[in-house]
């Protein structure tokens, strides 16, 4: 899973006619083609891809050998190397359908050309490689920074000995944000023979910061951590083999997301007329003035495009299967995308090494308008030890509670209380109602009061959030512990 196999594409022409145009279409985003001259520009697609889907492929005919340039004369062979890569374990039907046009000199009567296909399927068994799991949670340490937890398993099982794995890189693409390594994690692991190895069934989690990029970034951003190496490289993302196929991915995510959601309108339309010819409901209605919206800003956005008009009318012209569509501006401060490339010893033979590749798109940073958990975060600024002479009476411990809404977009309602504790009491505000907006934050200041020396945790914090006409209480496991001396 995830190895990336380099594969030979022989075309053959064995007809009485030139060929041209040859595309390659198959039912999993798993051919790649890398291409000398890569897109410049973050708009282009990626290299020889057609079509939105990150599944049509147009096969090069630019082999020196060949007589014509683009074009397959009869007897005429090509070799066309491509890269594929397995996504899931188990065992895959390859799909593979090929597209051609009989070529025909613009000097003939026939106006429209015509085409032939042929078709293919290969039986792929992908064994398991590299397990790779990661999750963002929230940093209680500095404000709206995140910590990025990436846990890494062995599970090779495709030969029975040389089963380690080599990490090489891990990276995220984001427009808002970029990554550092916490310190003291790699030290134990990188030697002068291996930078960082797993052996079998062997394990390691690995935890970064993820930091807001300062001022508005215009392009997709790569933080590359290189495990081999201190510190982390930012730079503008372009186009390449690390990307290809996290853009292809993510072209068929929404492609199929699309089609879906176009299936469902399509029913309903079908349930409508099934009716007998009532009168349209005010939803669908609705629902049919905002697609003509929709097309009328795309047409607006195209007449503009001309006039150099940027921001985000350029989307509109972005290939989907571009850097710029890998991260867009209307989600790209909720969600990130994060790259891990591996190398490991495969077959018999101790010089032969592959190369694999995980990822996952679309990781959420930041739930838009709703989230399954609480959506408020809770920090507290509070000293950790504390001495004090209590004949003078009891000690008074100030601390101060942040409550910070992480929805983007959508506002929340909440009842903040305080449950009364054993052994001590607290003096300030114990319970309100309040609301904030999205990226909103409220500090409460708030004073504990402690009878005797010991060990004291003040988090006996409860938040009561309304969400759709319900209330639903949080209780959070943090500890805020305070050592008393007496």
């Amino acid at each position: 899973v995830g190895q990336m196999s380099y594969w030979t594409l022989r075309l053959s022409n064995n007809g009485i006619a030139p060929s041209a145009n040859v595309s390659l279409k198959t039912n999993l985003p798993w051919v790649s083609i890398d291409s000398v001259s890569r897109p410049t520009l973050t708009s282009q697609p990626t290299p020889h891809c057609i079509g939105p889907s990150g599944t049509l492929t147009e096969l090069p005919l630019d082999d020196p050998t060949l007589k014509t340039p683009g074009l397959l004369e009869p007897g005429e062979s090509v070799d066309i190397p491509i890269i594929i890569r397995t996504a899931d374990g188990g065992n895959h039907d390859f799909y593979m359908l090929y597209r051609y046009e009989l070529y025909a000199p613009a000097s003939s009567s026939s106006s429209k050309a015509k085409r032939r296909w042929l078709q293919d399927m290969f039986h792929v068994p992908a064994s398991p490689s590299l397990t790779l799991t990661a999750s963002l949670m929230p940093s209680f340490w500095k404000q709206h920074e995140y910590v990025l937890s990436v846990e890494m398993t062995n599970y090779r099982s495709d030969k029975s000995s040389e089963l380690d794995v080599v990490l090489d890189k891990l990276c995220i693409l984001s427009r808002h944000y970029r990554m550092e390594l916490l310190e003291g994690q790699l030290g134990a692991f990188k030697t002068e023979a291996s930078p960082f190895r797993l052996g079998w069934q062997e394990r390691v989690t690995l935890h970064y910061r993820v930091i807001p990029i300062e001022g508005s970034s215009t392009s997709c951003m790569l933080s590359e951590c290189q495990f081999a190496k201190d510190g982390v490289e930012v730079a503008e993302c372009l186009a390449g083999p690390t990307t290809n196929y996290l853009c292809m991915e993510r072209a068929q995510q929404e492609f199929q997301e699309v089609l879906e959601s176009n299936q469902i309108e399509l029913a309903r339309a079908a349930a409508d007329e099934e009716s007998g010819g009532h009168p349209r409901s005010i939803a669908s209605i609705r629902r049919a003035k905002s697609s003509l919206s929709g097309v009328d800003s795309t047409t607006d956005a195209e007449d503009d495009q001309s006039e150099g008009v940027s921001g985000d009318e350029v989307m509109m012209q972005a290939h989907p299967t571009s850097i710029a569509m890998l991260c867009p501006p209307d989600s790209s401060k909720a969600k990130l995308n994060m790259v891990c490339t591996w190398s490991a010893l495969g077959g018999d033979s101790r010089t032969d090494t592959v190369h694999g590749q995980h990822h996952f798109t679309r990781l959420s940073v930041r739930p838009t308008s709703t989230t399954r958990g609480c959506p408020i975060t809770i920090t507290c600024k509070h000293p950790s030890q504390v001495s004090h002479d209590f004949e003078k009476g009891p000690l008074n411990i100030p601390f101060e509670i942040t409550l910070r809404n992480r929805l983007l977009d959508g506002g929340v309602y909440f009842e903040f209380s305080v449950q009364r504790p054993k052994g001590f009491e607290f003096i300030g505000t114990e319970a309100f109602q309040w609301a904030l907006e999205g990226g909103e934050e409220l500090t409460v200041p708030i004073e504990a009061v402690v009878p005797k020396g010991g060990v004291y945790n003040l988090q006996c914090v409860r938040l009561t959030v309304t969400k759709v006409d319900k209330k639903v209480p949080y209780l959070f496991p943090l500890q805020w512990i305070v050592r008393v001396n007496a």
